[in-house]
């Protein structure tokens, strides 16, 4: 029961949360557009983000906390105390592309080893430099090709920067949560406004540059090149075995999917949010599409006829879902209107 409701939670959140039209992508003729620079930086990859923070201050966070003027008010803040004891405006930082590999670990584990990359307004060679001066003598230089990176001791920071005043059981929760992350980041400034950030191992990728995304990646990933948020998804082999699924049919669909890629962007209208799923073959995304398309009218009609508002908000995004098969891929796409979107956002706490 407990892998069945763990691959239900998966597919709602394939079919509504995850992200930019995607069905748009399929309709545009022609050459896809130019892949983002930062993007094409990265070394071989599991999973790949985009993220436009600019975009994301200026446009998605005002809108999606409208009717929630208080968790506005405390992230801005937040953002302005940094700025303000650092010098380090995150606004300023207009894109940031993170490519990371999953590797499946005996004991059902899942290790993630990550590299970000930087880019805006903001001169990162003195961001370094301020970092350095923080920790002190506690970091080392390695030489990669031309350019030096930082190693600094990601653990020790982290710990410096625990709540004093956290209960034991959030003090525990906190210590499992750190346990978890590498020991040490390595930091390179490239350019004056580039930086290159994550382990050492996946640094030394990047700058070397002795392998590259896969194509179907990046064509994944130029297709949502204009998205505030965009992502890809490849499963690498074994990691299914992380999840217990029973072999029933959502078992067997969830199983059945092999890539995943989505986005999010804002209109005039609210968010709209898209993803696809790829299976292995075209019968399997019929499956998976025909079983989408039943929780649709079974959970859309259920909660539409709520007496209760916030269910029927949850109906009104279901049913206004879109669900498209295109041999084996899956296409779901749905806009989220600026009352509802405020609904959810007012939610946040």
């Amino acid at each position: 029961m407990k892998s069945r409701f763990l691959a239900l939670l998966f597919l709602i959140a394939l079919s509504l949360n995850i992200v930019p039209l995607a069905a748009a992508a399929y309709a545009t003729q022609g050459a896809s557009p130019p892949a983002s620079a930062l993007v094409a930086m990265l070394p071989a990859s599991d999973a790949v983000i985009e993220f436009d923070t600019k975009r994301f201050f200026s446009d998605a966070l005002p809108k999606v906390l409208a009717a929630n003027q208080p968790m506005l008010s405390k992230i801005v803040g937040h953002v302005e105390e940094i700025t303000s004891k650092t010098g380090i405006d995150l606004r300023k930082f207009e894109n940031v592309a993170v490519g990371a590999t999953l590797t499946p670990t005996a004991g059902k584990n899942l290790d993630i080893d990550f590299v970000a990359i930087a880019r805006g307004e903001i001169n990162t060679g003195a961001l370094v430099a301020m970092g350095k001066l923080a920790a002190g003598s506690s970091y080392r230089e390695v030489k990669i090709g031309e350019q030096t990176a930082y190693v600094f001791s990601l653990k020790g920071a982290m710990k410096k920067a625990r709540p004093q005043s956290a209960t034991p059981k959030v003090e525990s929760m906190l210590e499992r949560a750190f346990d978890k992350m590498m020991s040490e980041v390595a930091v390179v400034s490239t350019d004056r406004n580039t930086l290159v950030i994550g382990s050492l191992n996946r640094v030394r990728q990047t700058l070397e540059k002795r392998s590259m995304l896969a194509p179907e990646i990046s064509v994944l990933m130029n297709e949502r090149s204009t998205s505030i948020l965009a992502f890809v998804l490849q499963p690498p082999t074994g990691i299914g075995n992380l999840i217990p699924l029973a072999m029933d049919e959502i078992g067997k669909n969830v199983a059945a999917i092999r890539l995943a890629s989505g986005g999010m962007d804002m209109t005039s209208a609210g968010a709209v949010f898209g993803a696809m799923v790829r299976t292995h073959r075209p019968e399997q995304a019929k499956n998976l599409s025909d079983m989408l398309q039943g929780l649709q009218m079974m959970g859309g009609g259920i909660l539409s006829n709520s007496k209760r508002p916030d269910q029927q908000v949850y109906g009104r995004v279901i049913q206004g879902a879109t669900i498209a098969l295109r041999g084996s891929d899956v296409v779901l796409d749905v806009t989220v209107a600026q009352a509802d979107l405020e609904f959810f956002g007012s939610k946040i706490k």
